[in-house]
């Protein structure tokens, strides 16, 4: 497999299987139209980009089918349906069918066979050129409108290519010395698309097709390097500078508090002009309206006196004389979850203080509470790990932890596939009054709160943080990969503030801001050390 991408004047690079012989295909299987090899290059590279895109976006697939957008398709070749039939004809691809307007996309996936390595190859016929490039430049101006001060970063930045392979290849044996243990054939072809996924992020910079895109759903931008492994970050440059990134730890939690406050849903159609507070005002129009229905409930739970708290009984004269005398009229005393009907019935803990004078404070403090206090703290994740050890040995991983939220944030209530239940039930039993919450908003689309996070992301993230760096100081070089902002050295305590004031202003609690090395192992700045 080569390592360089190949290059021709004016052409197109792209990467079809490695077993994939079009010259022969056309010849055992003529076409009964006027076929462009160059075509077929084009819509195969198009599934190996969409899969990759969605892959690294954590994106569902369809049983391995990625959509493609027909009109994006007909702006290449306007007879793209021949194309797409000529190769489910020739089994080189596969087409779900199932389609229905608005709702759900065709389906396309790269025939079993075919699922391998990959190879380079070029489109290089004109037509084809011309209109692959008009709709990335199109691309690129609408992200340039947007956010023309993190386009233009792109400019200086620079791979160390020879390094980045090396570490490609040297994942790909370690990977492999792995399965040999316990072959699995599908484990091994899955291997093999990962690293090609790689390699192509590499030669993407090599290429200077940095993939500038702001989805229609969450709002982000997606650029090459939000598609990249993070380890090869680690070979990534600015001018011959090295990079530095700040990341906003438990970032998806963080972002989850505003959705217990009323004033983030009652400035759904008016600005909110009393804080800078993120409230869903802030938002686009379909964010908004995806979780209009669901307000009225999310409402009728975070108003409720169950929910309510933390509750302060005091005896100011000395009279404490046991808690029989205490009044707790407003909090359902309960030590385990109870979920059913219109209500739910929070855990609860209880912290009592006698002072000199025989006065008695208590505070019953609820689960949701608790879930805001460990995120504000930067314990979220540790909490669970150690809770998950407890309850179950096999889960102690931080990563594992990671995604087990990640899960119960995003996915479906009825999803069942493997410990998924198990850590969900687990989840539900310390924070039962979040689940809830998680579940009104996700009751119609189990997508909304994902993107409902993701927006609110993308709003203090880009719209705030980076729109006021630039505005004070444009000469910082900014690049973002979602909840996380790189800059060189000489700037990275002013972005730190910057984010960390912005973040603050939004959300209404300190950040935890973790930094993070890109340029570890770029070989010319390791020799100049």
């Amino acid at each position: 497999m080569k390592n360089e991408p190949q290059y021709v004047n004016k052409g197109i690079a792209c990467q079809i299987p490695e077993n994939l012989d079009l010259d022969t295909l056309l010849v055992s299987n003529p076409p009964s139209f006027r076929c462009k090899k160059d075509g077929l290059v084009y819509f195969i590279d198009l599934i190996l980009n969409q899969n990759s895109w969605r892959k690294n976006n954590r994106q569902t697939l369809m049983n391995g089918y990625v959509p493609l957008h027909s009109q994006r398709m007909r702006d290449i070749l306007t007879n793209y349906h021949l194309y797409i039939n000529y190769l489910a004809d020739s089994q080189v691809i596969e087409v779900y069918q199932s389609y229905k307007v608005g709702e759900r996309s065709k389906g396309y996936r790269l025939a079993s066979q075919y699922q391998t390595g990959t190879i380079n190859a070029e489109i290089t016929d004109p037509k084809i050129v011309k209109n692959i490039l008009e709709q990335t430049d199109q691309s690129r101006q609408k992200v340039m409108a947007l956010y023309p001060h993190l386009v233009k970063a792109f400019d200086g930045l620079e791979i160390d290519a020879e390094g980045a392979y090396q570490f490609i290849d040297q994942w790909y044996a370690s990977q492999l010395s792995k399965l040999k243990r316990k072959p699995k054939p599908e484990r091994a072809k899955k291997l093999i698309q990962t690293s090609d996924r790689f390699r192509r992020s590499v030669q993407r910079i090599q290429l200077k097709d940095y993939r500038f895109h702001v989805d229609d759903s969450g709002h982000r931008l997606h650029t090459v390097l939000t598609q990249m492994k993070k380890e090869l970050r680690q070979y990534l440059t600015y001018k011959g500078q090295p990079l530095v990134c700040w990341d906003l730890s438990s970032a998806q939690p963080l972002l989850s508090l505003q959705l217990l406050k009323e004033s983030f849903y009652d400035y759904i159609d008016k600005p909110c002009s009393a804080n800078h507070e993120i409230t869903l005002f802030d938002l686009p129009e379909n964010i908004r309206n995806s979780i209009r229905p669901a307000i009225p409930q999310i409402r009728e739970l975070i108003t409720s006196e169950g929910f309510r708290g933390p509750w302060y009984e005091r005896h100011t004269e000395g009279a404490y004389d046991g808690y029989q005398s205490l009044n707790f009229k407003l909090v359902p005393l309960s030590s385990e979850p109870i979920i059913g009907g219109d209500h739910v019935f929070s855990p609860f803990r209880m912290k009592e203080v006698v002072d000199e004078f025989n006065n008695l404070t208590v505070c019953i403090e609820t689960d949701w509470m608790w879930y805001k206090i460990y995120i504000i703290k930067g314990r979220f994740y540790q909490y669970l790990e150690e809770e998950f050890e407890r309850r179950n040995p096999v889960a102690g991983d931080k990563r594992n932890t990671k995604k087990i939220v990640m899960n119960v944030l995003f996915a479906k209530d009825s999803d069942m596939r493997g410990d998924f239940p198990e850590f969900r039930n687990m989840i539900r039993a310390l924070f039962p009054t979040m689940v809830e919450l998680f579940r009104l908003i996700k009751e119609r689309d189990h997508s909304t709160l994902a993107i409902l996070l993701q927006s609110m992301e993308s709003e203090i993230f880009l719209n705030r943080i980076v729109s006021r760096i630039n505005r004070n100081r444009p000469e910082i070089p900014l690049f973002t990969v979602h909840d996380s902002i790189a800059t060189t050295p000489p700037y990275q305590e002013y972005v730190q503030e910057i984010m960390r004031e912005e973040l603050e202003k939004a959300i209404g609690y300190p950040p935890h801001l973790k930094p993070e090395q890109w340029s570890t192992r770029v070989k010319s700045l390791i020799r100049r050390d």
